[in-house]
């Protein structure tokens, strides 16, 4: 049988512990004297620690006692009361013993004199002694209670000290410079410093002044020198305060050590090395309760050290105990409890006085936690005792510190945790704040020898004197000195300011009758100069317009940035009907501008990324561009060199130049680097001939083996260039002796077979056959100028020759048989001699340059009736004409060389008269129909460069035509037949409507259900069966119709009178009225139901048609000739603009806003003949013109796109020197910057 161990006896005396054990002891008997071992099955404790608990050594814990007491049955209520009352004697007794004996600092931080009992840190203070060692100045980063002030003054001073360094530390406070300055006046200059700015975010919540900022940040910036080091220990919460100054966010960058919670191990020896230090042992019960309520907590550190400082005070005898510690209310209460304690110790008076203390000694965060503040003790009242009274308390508590005449909170712990504390910063944090910005007024007016300038004024002092009136008792003597010094200041300045304002109301009397005299002389002034500036501006810039249109020719880039600078200088009329022609018509660059000097002959090379060009004399010479950017084409090279002919080899890497003058020969340029172009030949005169006689004309084979050269005689050489260093001479075909000193192209091989053409007599050419370019075989020849030849070409593919004389024709040549060649069409229109011709390499188009200063561009498709699609006027002779390998553009040598976008030439594609137009509802597609039995469409998605679609050929000409909905067209030619027609995928007749006597004009109305043609309606909601409803009553003929865009009204004009249809009841039109004013022949609606009639009186009329008919308004316009055609006007989509065809080879353009008002804002001139029809793009963007000159035209309306392609096309910029030459006085403005 078990026997239980007996307890050892105890020997009570007079220890209030072993009583307290004895006492357990008895509950136990009383109990039953149960073991211990079903103790602990009762109280879920060992039963060790119950019986250690009853042994009298020391004090149990709460729990464990508690838990005893339930195991025994005890009165658990009584025995805690007891346990407390012990455990409170036992801390007054300890509490005695001096605090300079604890091992723990509470909540001071630990100094350098504490380095032998601050532990836990080693790791970090190793890497901050690096970082020092390494940097001038260091950043100390952590949350508040961290221990990053613990860490600079315990782990680095000393470290420091025995690193021979000789330390300062310093806290910023409202004056970081005195601060500053009173901390390096006990430095040690002969030794190396190293300076400790602690608690720096005080700079931010005690220091004022932004400038004492500033300057005290530049100071750490630059004070760090190559022996001294600084280290700045800042709150984590006020990093983003740091980085806000430039200066301290690179220092921040260099180098921070950045101060986290300790681990596990540290905590551990923070807690156990100071009371091993002191002979003392930590119970492993409470150690372990520490570590596990304060790891990974931040701001814990002051929190722990207090609660063991309580602790020890606690303890019983050399052991610090888990009850003990539990009697302090543990790491999160044992501040609390200490505070409370001093707090509740107080009178109602004192804890009146501790509330204001506490206020005075915190800084109210803004945006951040709240802060500590040193409270310098002059501010409180000399004789406020029980304030004195209060902080003594709080500093025999540990709770304050007092240094000198200086007191502060001892950690900002303890503004986190004590909640009474909390609540009083957070009944009106705004007061506190107005308080303390009050006392640091008082404060600053008190040390200035209480200097007027720095009293409150104005909105400050109203803005706390009710405040201040409410508080009085929470305010110093100083203070409420302050304010009543601030009172009396405002009362003397305000009777002051009504002496003052006295004085003031006579004087602004009389200034005011002598200002409103002076402004009314200024505003007359200033009128009158307004109205000088505006009428110089409108002049200059109508002078400007006059001078862009001369430059058109010469300089188009500076044109278009003149007339759009003249433009936004005065928005006239001219000014925008030029601007929309520049925007409108195909681009040109000026290569060079106009010297002189006449260029003989140009050419691009066979890929396009060099162009040539040679001149009469060395201001020209011999020059290559890079044309790849044909926007902004680049000199490359000038060579002193006076060519007559150029020609580019097909691999591109050869130029053949003829030279003119007296020693004129033909070379051989390398041209693969065109920077830096060398001559690799010269093709020598045969022996017995002058050696000029070469320099005429010369020509590549497309194999590029063969070159022909031509000399003044008419003879054509040719040479083998195989081994274009060493050229030789294979054959020659003699001339009939005629000089050809003019310059031209006397000699051209055919691009598809070996056959060779040349200008051999004055009158006519001659075909060679050079399949052996040894032995040439004549073929045929092609005669019938009337002058001296001077030009033949041949086509792309090589089935045509031109040519041309001095009799101002260039003759087209059938040459498929060259045996014999057939003669097609002579093309005459120049006016003066031909001067080139050229075929292009894309396309069966000619061009022909002239003296008559024109370059004209021909359709050949067809040689034997070439139709003219463009006459490119210059301001001077065109010398030399040359097309892009990609046919695009056109080189033209004039009074400068010109390139010529002729991307749109596609819509000059009719040969006869444009009769009328159409846009798709997409507006990606016009329609025309013209006088030339065709009805094409054009892609015009980019309408710069519009192509062509289809073309259908129709058995009459074209009169009128109208598209649907649905895309279909609807077209009538002049026998009357109107036909239906679909576009896509390709066009397609579906229908037909057969000439009859109600023929005539011919409109769709916008639903796409009805069709007028002359009288008859038409139902053609199913175009493959159209069925006629009805014909119009009373009406013998129609030449224009319109439907109004909700399709219930129609107009219709005979001629003489113009009617209007109600189509409400679909087969029964039923006319509503009719007026008679003019001879119409066109007539249209707006989408406002507003209906536009012309005439042949000169006149356009704006009609309201509902409810009865109202003319607007009359615009006198000549419309003489304008029948026959149409429709000649078009109201945009959204109504409120107007073009009209005038009876002249111009379209005008209308602000129609205001019907009754209409104003001309526009006229776009660019046809060479009368203008037919005209058609709006559905976005109105767009205006679409076509007419006699058989040509197509788009108009861009939108000014400011204008404005984009001139700017973005423009090369070289309109600068400032133009500007000033241009316009003179006026504020610079540059059109494209």
């Amino acid at each position: 049988m078990w026997v239980p161990r007996q307890e050892q006896p105890l020997d009570i005396g007079g220890d209030a512990v072993v009583q307290f054990a004895a006492d357990l002891r008895l509950l136990r008997e009383k109990a039953g004297c149960p073991p211990y071992r079903e103790l602990a099955r009762r109280a879920h404790y060992s039963a060790g620690t119950l019986s250690e608990a009853a042994n009298g050594r020391r004090l149990p814990s709460l729990a464990v006692t508690v838990a005893y007491v339930e195991a025994c049955a005890g009165d658990v209520a009584a025995w805690e009361a007891r346990w407390r009352e012990l455990a409170a004697d036992l801390h007054r007794r300890n509490h005695d013993e001096p605090d300079g004996q604890a091992p723990y600092a509470g909540l001071a931080s630990f100094g350098p004199e504490d380095a032998d009992r601050f532990h836990g840190r080693d790791k970090l203070i190793a890497r901050l002694v690096e970082a020092v060692t390494e940097k001038h100045i260091v950043f100390v980063v952590g949350a508040s209670g961290a221990g990053k002030s613990s860490l600079v003054r315990a782990g680095l001073v000393p470290a420091a000290r025995s690193g021979g360094f000789h330390d300062v530390v310093i806290t910023p406070g409202p004056h970081p410079f005195e601060s500053l300055t009173h901390g390096l006046a006990h430095g040690n200059e002969s030794a190396r410093l190293l300076l400790i700015v602690d608690q720096f975010e005080e700079v931010f919540t005690l220091c004022r002044d932004e400038q004492e900022r500033r300057r005290f940040i530049e100071y750490l910036r630059t004070a760090a020198q190559a022996d001294s080091r600084i280290v700045v220990s800042v709150r984590a919460d006020f990093y983003a305060h740091c980085v806000r100054y430039p200066e301290l966010a690179a220092l921040l960058q260099d180098c921070q050590v950045l101060v986290g919670p300790m681990s596990t191990d540290e905590i551990r020896e923070a807690i156990t090395q100071p009371a091993i230090g002191a002979g003392l042992r930590v119970e492993t019960a409470l150690v372990a309760r520490l570590i596990a309520e304060t790891t990974g907590q931040a701001g814990a550190l002051p929190l722990l050290s207090h609660a063991l400082r309580e602790t020890w005070r606690r303890r019983q005898g050399a052991t610090l105990t888990l009850a003990a510690y539990e009697a302090t209310g543990g790491v999160q209460h044992a501040l609390v409890h200490s505070a409370e304690h001093v707090y509740s110790s107080l009178t109602e008076s004192q804890k009146h006085r501790a509330r204001l203390l506490f206020q005075r000694l915190v800084v109210v965060g803004e945006g951040t936690e709240d802060t500590k503040r040193a409270l310098d003790l002059t501010e409180l009242d000399a004789d406020d005792t029980e304030t004195a009274l209060v902080l003594a308390r709080f500093v025999d508590a540990r709770l304050l510190t007092l240094d000198r005449d200086v007191a502060q909170i001892a950690h900002e712990a303890l503004i986190r945790v004590w909640p009474r504390l909390a609540g009083w910063l957070a009944e009106d944090r705004d007061t506190l704040r107005l308080h303390r910005q009050l006392t640091e007024a008082a404060n600053t007016w008190e040390s200035l020898h209480r200097d007027e300038g720095v009293l409150y004024r104005g909105a400050r002092l109203a803005g706390i004197q009710d405040w201040a009136d409410a508080h009085a008792d929470v305010l110093t003597s100083r203070e409420k000195e302050f304010l009543t010094a601030s009172r009396s200041l405002a009362t003397r300045e305000q009777n002051q300011s009504r002496r003052t304002a006295r004085r003031l109301r006579r004087l602004v009397a009389l200034l005011t009758v002598l200002l409103l005299l002076a402004a009314t002389a200024t505003i007359v002034a200033v009128q009158a100069h307004t109205v000088a500036t505006q009428q110089r501006n409108v002049a200059l810039a109508q002078k400007v317009i006059r001078e862009a249109a001369e430059l058109r020719a010469s300089d188009p880039a500076l044109a278009a940035q003149l007339t759009l600078a003249a433009y936004r200088l005065d928005p006239t009329q001219a000014a925008r009907s030029q601007l929309i022609d520049i925007g409108s018509a195909p681009h040109v660059t000026r290569l060079r501008p106009g010297t002189g000097s006449r260029v003989f002959s140009i050419a691009f090379s066979p890929v396009g990324d060099l162009f040539a060009m040679g001149g009469s004399d060395a201001r020209v010479g011999l020059q290559l561009w890079d044309a790849r950017d044909r926007l902004r084409p680049r000199h490359l090279a000038t060579l002193r060199r006076s060519p007559k002919s150029v020609a580019f080899s097909p691999d591109g890497r050869l130029l053949a130049v003829a030279e003119v003058g007296d020693r004129g020969v033909a070379g051989l340029w390398d041209v693969s680097d065109p920077v830096r172009p060398r001559e690799i030949a010269v093709l020598g005169a045969p022996r017995g001939e002058p050696e000029g006689a070469l320099g005429t004309s010369v020509a590549f084979a497309p194999d590029g083996k063969t070159l022909a050269t031509v000399d003044v005689n008419r003879t054509t050489r040719l040479w083998d260039v195989t081994n274009p260093r060493r050229p030789s001479l294979l054959t020659s075909l003699p001339g009939d002796g005629t000089q050809n000193t003019l310059p031209g192209r006397w000699v051209a091989f055919s691009p598809r077979q070996p056959v060779l053409a040349t200008l051999s007599s004055a009158t006519t050419a001659q075909l060679w056959d050079i399949a052996d370019p040894r032995q040439p075989r004549k073929l045929g020849v092609l005669a019938g100028h009337g002058g001296p030849t001077s030009f033949v070409a041949f086509s792309a593919d090589g089935e045509n020759v031109a040519t041309a004389a001095e009799d101002m024709a260039v003759r087209l040549w059938n040459v498929s048989d060259t045996l014999a060649p057939r003669p097609q069409a002579v093309i005459t229109g120049h006016t003066n001699v031909i001067t080139s011709v050229a075929f292009s390499p894309t396309a069966p188009l000619l061009v022909t340059g002239s003296t008559d200063r024109t370059a004209r561009l021909w359709d050949v498709s067809d040689g034997n009736a070439p139709n003219q699609l463009r006459a490119i006027h210059h301001k001077d002779n065109v010398s030399s004409l040359a097309f892009s390998p990609d046919g695009a553009v056109l080189g033209a040598s004039s009074d400068g060389e010109m390139l010529h976008d002729i991307s749109s030439l596609a819509l000059s594609s009719h040969s006869n008269p444009v009769a009328a137009l159409a846009f798709t509802a997409d507006g990606k597609t016009v329609v025309s129909g013209g006088r030339d039995h065709t009805l094409r469409t054009w892609d015009v998605t980019d309408r710069l460069a519009p192509k062509p679609i289809t073309v259908v050929r129709m058995g009459e000409d074209m009169f009128s035509l109208a598209i649907g909905p649905d895309r279909h067209v609807v077209a009538t030619d002049h026998a009357g037949r109107t036909s239906f027609w679909q576009l896509t995928p390709e066009p397609r007749e579906i229908a037909a409507v057969p000439a009859g006597e109600e023929s005539g004009a011919v409109s769709v109305s916008p639903d796409g259900r009805l069709l007028i043609t002359g009288t008859a309606l038409w139902d053609i909601s199913d175009l493959a069966r159209p069925r006629r409803l009805t014909r119009l009553e009373s009406e013998q003929w129609a030449t224009a119709a319109a439907f109004k865009p909700d399709s219930r009204l129609m107009a219709t004009s005979n001629g003489a009178a113009t009617s209007l249809w109600d189509l409400t009841e679909g087969q029964r039109p039923k006319r509503l009225t009719a007026f008679r004013t003019l001879e119409l022949s066109a007539l249209a609606f707006s989408a406002t139901g507003v209906l536009a009639r012309i005439g042949d009186q000169n006149a356009v009329e704006l009609w309201r048609t509902d409810p009865t008919p109202e003319r607007l308004a009359t615009i006198s316009i000549p419309t003489a000739g304008l029948s026959g055609g149409g429709p000649p006007l078009a109201f945009s989509p959204d109504s409120r603009v107007l073009v009209v065809a005038s009876g002249n080879s111009e379209a005008r353009v209308f602000d129609v806003s205001d019907p009754r008002a209409p104003v001309q804002i526009a006229t776009l001139q660019g046809h060479e003949a009368q203008v037919r029809a005209v058609a709006f793009s559905p976005a109105g963007d767009v205006v679409a013109t076509g007419g006699d000159d058989r040509t197509i035209r788009l108009w861009d309306l939108d000014i400011d796109r204008v404005a984009e392609r001139i700017c973005g096309t423009a090369h070289p910029r309109l600068d400032a020197v133009d500007w000033e030459t241009y316009f003179p006085g006026v504020d610079r403005d540059l059109p494209c910057r």
